[in-house]
């Protein structure tokens, strides 16, 4: 991803709170330009670490190129200080209906694939935390 798609700049301090799980972000795609940002799921009573994000990453692509325009799927909190771009999602659209049919299915299945992975692999990970007690 590059900069030349930003709509908007955004700044946060250590430990601001981008988006929280179930916002909705209107099929938002995010590029962080500086710092990390840690994902986060709730389960239960606890907020399991998905991934960090770091700079040159982006945040909702998965999302975005998966065909999936709900709501947040995880929390993302700034770690030290934070910028990062709104990108502009029609600009986004245009690149991806360049590609042809059968390629934007493969994409649109392994962000589907992903997604459930990683949902897999939260409730995995509580399930473990809760078996540690």
């Amino acid at each position: 991803m590059t900069k030349e798609f930003c709509k908007k700049v955004e700044k946060f301090k250590d430990k601001e709170i981008i988006f929280k799980e179930g916002d909705d972000l209107n099929g938002a795609v995010f590029l962080v330009l500086s710092g990390k940002v840690r994902l986060t799921k709730k389960t239960g009573k606890k907020q399991v670490v998905v991934e960090t994000v770091e700079e040159n990453e982006g945040i909702g692509d998965v999302e975005f190129l998966g065909g999936d325009n709900g709501p947040a799927f995880v929390t993302a909190q700034a770690l030290g200080k934070v910028e990062i771009c709104r990108l502009d999602p029609e600009e986004i659209k245009t690149l991806v209906n360049r590609l042809s049919p059968l390629f934007k299915k493969m994409i649109t299945t392994l962000c589907s694939r992903f997604k459930e992975t990683s949902s897999m692999l939260v409730d995995f990970t509580a399930q473990e935390a809760n078996a540690d007690k």
